[in-house]
């Protein structure tokens, strides 16, 4: 039985867990982990990799203590599909970059009333803000082509588009990343409210292979398009606006994306500052950096300073902030 003192500080409670339980506790995660290694993926927790894996544990078990990511760590110590897995450690390490801080986040909350998809955090600034963050690892090669011929084959929204350069091809396959998780296959609304006291972001990490390196400017092809920059027209961005001598598959893109720029308000996309080190595809030493691009349809200079401001204080920052 768990013994635990309790101070009362007028309405709350304060309660500390004995230290003998918390070891306890800590115990039955490193055993959990330990099974999903070794048992669940094949890993050799004593090769090589085992500085990884203590790291990556301790940032664990600092979730684990506030009680707000059962259901993850659940999900983690149980998976045995290294791409799944590898998504998981992608959240804990963005969980553990708000925790560290003291800053809490809500995992994997329903907002969306008519549909069962769950944002995978929630953020409530000290200001009053609410923050929606939804998480994809977009590094695998074969899972991202798988995808794309199946989103083609769906919807051939990129049917012109995808015949030009590589370079090309990798900006639209994350375009396409990003636009699945916000609508379904059919354009229908999923995971994100449009609320007017909530900001929504989507969250893409974008090292590894993703065909190769992704750079800001990159970034900012995959929101704004090329055309304003280089006046190229290849590529059609997610919240891009149409000009007058926009050609007729760019107006198709637009409809198709009203959805998107009426609802997302910017994409946080994340590198790995340094490469990592890798068992197969397993990967736990992440050391992430941050690039916010935002939606100017929906968020002024003045509120994405505001959450930039609030973010960066969290987060490693990428690069110099711009819209």
């Amino acid at each position: 039985m768990i013994k635990i003192l309790c101070v009362y500080f007028k309405d709350r409670v304060k309660k500390f867990v004995c230290p003998k339980n918390k070891n306890m506790n800590i115990k039955k995660l490193e055993n959990k982990l330990a099974i999903a290694l070794t048992q669940n993926l094949g890993v050799n927790i004593n090769s090589g990799f085992k500085d990884d894996i203590l790291g990556f544990r301790e940032k664990l078990t600092l979730l684990s203590n506030t009680d707000h990511y059962n259901k993850l760590i659940k999900s983690l110590t149980s998976s045995k599909n290294k791409i799944e897995f590898n998504s998981y450690v992608f959240e804990t390490y963005f969980a553990y970059d708000f925790e560290s801080k003291g800053r809490t986040l809500e995992y994997e909350t329903k907002l969306l009333g008519n549909s069962d998809d769950t944002v995978d955090f929630l953020y409530r600034t000290y200001n009053g803000m609410r923050i929606c963050f939804d998480l994809h690892q977009a590094n695998q090669r074969k899972w991202l082509t798988d995808y794309t011929r199946s989103q083609l084959a769906n919807r051939g929204r990129y049917e012109i588009t995808l015949s030009g350069q590589d370079e090309k091809d990798k900006i639209v396959r994350l375009q396409n990343l990003i636009l699945s998780k916000c609508q379904n296959k059919n354009g229908n609304p999923r995971k994100f409210p449009q609320d007017s006291d909530i900001y929504n972001f989507i969250v893409i990490y974008v090292s590894g292979e993703i065909d190769g390196h992704i750079d800001e400017l990159e970034c900012k092809f995959t929101m704004y398009g090329d055309s304003n920059l280089f006046g190229v027209r290849w590529i059609f961005g997610l919240c891009e606006h149409l000009s007058d001598d926009s050609p007729e598959n760019f107006k198709l893109y637009y409809e198709k994306l009203k959805h998107f720029r009426e609802t997302i308000h910017g994409v946080l996309f994340v590198k790995n500052a340094s490469p990592p080190n890798c068992y197969g595809d397993l990967i736990l030493d992440l050391d992430l950096e941050y690039y916010l691009v935002g939606n100017n349809d929906l968020l002024n200079k003045a509120d994405f300073n505001k959450i930039c401001d609030e973010l960066y204080g969290i987060l490693k920052e990428w690069t110099k902030k711009d819209t």
